[in-house]
């Protein structure tokens, strides 16, 4: 389903001072490297402001303080610059005197959003003019920069705690048609949101139009987060079969137990379709109502064939003893079926290990026909006897039908017995047909046999493209690391770039410790859509991946990692922390400052004092900013020694950071 623009909620405006009801003007949505770029830099702007303050004000700074540095804070309350600005609005908050919060709520309508947000989070600490604050909060998520609305989200709404970050991201949500908004806003609600945050998501029942939905069902279902039960449950109690079917598919992508029984519920429901979809999901984890509902199905010759056969095939892997053999044979006797369908129904009778069955099937092995000793050869892939190996091995081996020696080569896979591997092995070194040889490799990898792993290993020395890539998939299910030299010599040497990259990241998956070493060097020029590859990787590795990405000399790889590390629970702290002092991109560390701050770990103490000495005056301003973050009372005569610096900027920092010492004594 792609979300439309639809109009589906009244176009109110939810700012209640007349002045913030301006209109500005707003961009084309910009793609994902430039909202990783427009993140980073409001990111190390929003730093240098002191929006990332988790200071509460409290007024009570002593009066003696209030003296000494009011005239230092109304100096820079007046400044034109940005940084300046917005330090001594944090510094006017933490006095609490009338004039300086008249000066604060003058602020929320400056024209810089860096100003804007640092006077709004300082009069909601401040509990003055909520309203107001929390509505230019509201203006910056509907027509903000993407950078602004990413910091707002990640950084400033958690500071402010629970019930605001609510409040604000229902208000959006009442308000916008922005495509664009609405995606950033349930999207990150979906990944990050608990409690009642995560309940406003629950409007997706509510939403007539199943375009206005079909965000919250996206990204509900791609975080596939237990907490997104609530989510499938609200749609599922509905009436209404698109919202019940669209619960489903939450409920698939959750898959927990609880997900599970919920879907139990539309076991028995009038409308087919959903009571199938549920009950296809159920079987597959042994849900004896669902597998008796689908037992049914599969006997049901009013029923689609394509869905029978889905059906059938379920059966066939969870449930086959819920079939006789008498019941086979009416599906066999079946007439107008499709060869697919009837191979379905072999395969099924082979999965019984039923004695008559598997009689039959021997029988036909032995058959005249092509036909059917291709139906013999299907049934007894699953019948998981080793008595049919010698015949299966001798069609695999032999110079008949190309067809046969592919489905008995596929059927030796299913049947995953050391004897069959064996018989599979003898039958690759002979092999000279190539597209034999590929799929007695691919059945190899099936059989999960502890001798086959060194045979098909050997294969990757052929140099042959598509036998190398159907070898490493079937190193991989094997998952046995003694061939892990084998794999790295292909990672290294092999001709194809296809086969080297797939190499390095089954090598990963089967030695993690070489794997990394071999990996972070393929990551120099990786194929397009590597990421998904590495997938269930270990999170040391990945970590590693990040760290090597972050550094990378492609731009366009090294913001698209930067976004994505900035989109973690953690806002990327575990990664970026060690590159504050070493990331080779400018922007990439000041991410990393930023997020480090924002942290507020007294351990990073050390780090932060690094930074003041930086020869980057906007690095070594945000060091200064983290420490007055901290505000460590040990370090007042390091600030009062910057009360007279040269640059504006670090003299706010530093009143502020003297300032945040005392304030609540």
């Amino acid at each position: 389903m792609t979300p439309s623009c639809a109009h589906w909620y009244c176009n109110r405006r939810v700012f209640s001072p007349e002045r913030l009801c301006r209109a500005r003007p707003r961009s084309a949505p910009p793609n994902t490297i430039d909202k990783a770029m427009r993140l980073v830099k409001l990111s190390s702007l929003l730093v240098l402001t002191g929006t990332f303050s988790v200071a509460t004000a409290s007024a009570e700074v002593p009066e003696e303080l209030l003296t000494e540095l009011q005239p230092m804070v109304e100096t820079g309350l007046a400044s034109d610059d940005v940084a300046v600005q917005s330090w001594a609005i944090q510094a006017a908050a933490l006095t609490g005197q009338e004039p300086m919060i008249d000066a604060i709520v003058g602020a929320l309508d400056n024209t810089n959003p860096p100003v804007r947000i640092a006077a709004a989070t300082s009069l909601i600490r401040l509990e003055e003019e909520e309203a107001a604050a929390r509505a230019v909060l509201v203006m910056e998520l509907l027509e903000g920069d993407a950078g602004v609305r990413g910091l707002i989200l990640n950084s400033i709404l958690y500071q402010l705690g629970d019930e605001v970050r609510r409040d604000v991201l229902d208000e959006v949500l009442d308000t916008t048609i922005d495509e664009s908004v609405i995606q950033t806003i349930v999207s990150h609600i979906a990944q990050r949101g608990d409690g009642e945050i995560h309940e406003l998501l629950e409007r997706a029942a509510e939403l007539d139009d199943p375009a206005a939905r079909a965000p919250y069902i996206s990204h509900v279902s791609r975080a596939a987060r237990p907490i997104g039960v609530r989510v499938a449950e609200a749609l599922l109690d509905s009436s209404d079969a698109v919202r019940r079917l669209e619960g489903a598919e939450i409920a698939f992508a959750v898959n927990n137990l609880e997900a599970r029984q919920l879907l139990e519920r539309i076991l028995d429901s009038d409308d087919a379709a959903l009571a199938q979809r549920a009950g296809f999901h159920l079987a597959r984890y042994g849900n004896a109502v669902a597998l008796g509902k689908t037992s049914d199905l599969a006997r049901n010759t009013e029923m689609d064939e394509s869905l029978r056969m889905d059906a059938i095939a379920l059966l066939r892997d969870n449930g086959a003893q819920l079939v006789s053999w008498a019941d086979i044979q009416v599906m066999l006797a079946e007439e107008g079926r499709s060869v697919e369908f009837q191979t379905r129904v072999y395969e099924l009778a082979g999965a019984t290990r039923d004695p008559e069955a598997l009689e039959h099937l021997r029988g036909l092995l032995d058959g005249l026909f092509a036909d059917e000793r291709l139906s013999g050869i299907a049934g007894y892939g699953y019948a998981g006897q080793d008595d049919a190996v010698a015949t299966l091995a001798e069609i695999v081996g032999g110079a008949g039908d190309q067809l046969l020696r592919l489905r008995a080569a596929a059927a030796l896979g299913h049947l995953g017995t050391d004897l069959a591997a064996d018989a599979l092995m003898t039958a690759l070194r002979a092999e000279r047909v190539a597209e034999v040889k590929v799929a007695i490799v691919s059945a190899l990898g099936t059989t999960a046999s502890t001798v086959a792993p060194m045979a098909v290993a050997q294969t990757l020395a052929l140099q042959n493209t598509e036998l190398s890539l159907a070898a490493l998939d079937a190193l991989e299910a094997l998952g046995s690391s003694e061939v892990a030299p084998q794999v790295e010599s292909a990672a290294v040497g092999a001709r194809s770039p296809e086969v080297r990259w797939r190499a390095t990241v089954v090598l990963t998956r089967l030695d993690p410790e070489l794997g990394q070493i071999r990996l972070i060097q393929a990551l120099d020029r990786p194929p397009e859509g590597f990421l998904d590859e590495l997938q269930g990787l270990p999170d040391s590795i990945l970590d590693a991946v990040d760290n090597r990405l972050l550094m990378h000399a492609d731009t366009v790889i090294r913001e698209a990692a930067l976004f994505r590390v900035m989109r973690r629970p953690d806002r990327g702290y575990a990664v970026l922390q060690p590159l504050v002092e070493s990331a080779g991109s400018p922007d990439v560390r000041r991410q990393a400052i930023s997020v480090v701050t924002a942290a507020g770990l007294p351990e990073d103490a050390d780090i932060f004092v690094g930074l003041t000495s930086d020869t980057d005056r906007s690095m070594r301003l945000q060091g200064f900013a983290a420490l007055a973050h901290l505000g460590e009372t040990d370090r007042e005569e390091f600030f009062r020694g910057y009360l007279n610096h040269a640059d504006v900027a670090l003299r706010l920092i530093a009143t502020y950071g003297i300032m945040r010492m005392h304030d609540g004594e």
